[in-house]
């Protein structure tokens, strides 16, 4: 049973490498600018970011209309950008009207949350 056991955890491991590999052709650029006027890129490597006062990056925290888990950023294999609101009391905008559920976005699109404002962008890695 041991070598048969040794094969599942290989087959697993050559899945998940070939995940990793597979997903990882495309990064996010977020492209944010706080209401104090100040700006700052940043690249998202995960398929999918948690965007908030919580976050690792960034200034989120210092907005107050920005919830702890505030909207999902989202990218698929192909190089699509979805987000999506995570119940937050202030909301999300795209393009200045409020949204509810997943919405794919483009590079053009104003994203807000807060008081912050954002544009997302996928890049091909090479």
């Amino acid at each position: 049973h041991e070598g048969e056991n040794d094969t599942k955890a290989s087959l697993v491991d050559t899945l998940i490498e070939s995940r990793i590999n597979h997903t990882s052709n495309w990064v996010v650029v977020i492209d944010i600018t706080y209401k104090d006027g100040t700006t700052e890129s940043a690249t998202l490597h995960q398929d999918i970011t948690y965007l908030g006062r919580a976050s690792s990056f960034g200034k989120f925290d210092l907005d107050s209309r920005i919830s702890r888990k505030h909207l999902m950023v989202k990218r698929n294999t192909t190089g699509e950008v979805f987000v999506e609101d995570q119940g937050s009391t202030n909301g999300v905008f795209i393009d200045g009207l409020r949204v509810q559920g997943i919405h794919r976005v483009t590079p053009d699109q104003v994203i807000q949350i807060g008081d912050t404002h954002f544009r997302l962008r996928a890049i091909k890695k090479n």
